[in-house]
């Protein structure tokens, strides 16, 4: 639920606060987004039991057992199918989207293909998703700061993937392929410090010229060097991880309240 709500759904509200946006139509819309989120992780939760396991995973509702394999692969298809029906209630243009998201979703963790044996290409073509959704957004709600498109999308770009990148720091007993086994811990570093940078970069430039967005950007700033600053050092542990990268998901709804504010 984290990432759902800290990624797309958060995303989908900052650009609405950023632009003047802000509507239930656009929450309507974060919401159809939230469900074909779910969908991908709920999949990919089926199809990785095995390396959840090996690491350790008792965040994972099949590792402790709350819901079987094959439970959780009809919730990830009901969830998909909520996502793309609400979506197709909107528009017909943000149903594209969400397909492109969905498929790309599915091709992440499908066996066939597999995207997450790519490490941070992969992580890159997944989130191409956000990179079409902010000018995707300016046409349906009719808000084309071009300057605002353009940041937007570098911001929720960079920061999916750089998401997905540090996760692999503490993944370590993944049997598939993992972009810090596979590229080194240095470079993998290096690859995840780029993106940190980017997204912090980009949100700096969504904050100027407010001093309580300034704030927000300061901490999640702060809070971005001493992640990396970890991983680097081989200093990470999950639970350090997760408690970090909480607060990268709250913060697109820290910035949404200070603006609303």
């Amino acid at each position: 639920m984290r990432p759902a709500f800290g990624l797309p759904f958060g995303f989908i509200l900052m650009y609405g606060a950023y632009t003047s946006s802000l509507t239930a139509l656009l929450l309507l819309v974060g919401l159809g987004f939230v469900f074909i989120h779910l969908f991908g992780d709920c999949y990919n939760d089926y199809r990785d039991y095995g390396e959840d396991l090996r690491n350790k995973r008792w965040d994972k509702l099949t590792v402790c057992r709350n819901l079987s394999i094959e439970d959780m692969r009809s919730l990830s298809f009901l969830l998909l199918i909520i996502g793309l029906m609400v979506l197709a209630s909107i528009d017909i243009l943000l149903l594209a989207l969400g397909l492109y998201y969905a498929v790309l979703l599915w091709a992440y963790s499908q066996p066939s293909i597999r995207l997450k044996n790519y490490n941070v290409f992969g992580y890159g073509v997944v989130a191409s998703t956000f990179l079409f959704l902010p000018p995707a957004l300016a046409f349906f709600f009719h808000t084309f700061p071009l300057g605002g498109v353009i940041i937007s999308s570098i911001l929720f770009f960079s920061q999916y993937t750089y998401i997905l990148c540090q996760k692999d720091s503490t993944d370590l007993r993944d049997t598939g392929r993992n972009l810090f086994l596979d590229r080194g811990w240095g470079r993998s570093s290096l690859i995840t410090s780029i993106f940190a940078i980017l997204s912090s970069l980009s949100l700096f430039c969504m904050c100027v010229g407010n001093f309580g967005l300034l704030l927000i950007w300061a901490i999640n700033a702060y809070l971005k060097i001493l992640n990396v600053t970890k991983i680097w050092g081989k200093e990470i542990s999950r639970g350090l991880r997760s408690k970090l990268i909480l607060v990268e998901f709250l913060t697109p709804c820290l910035y949404v309240g200070v603006m609303i504010l």
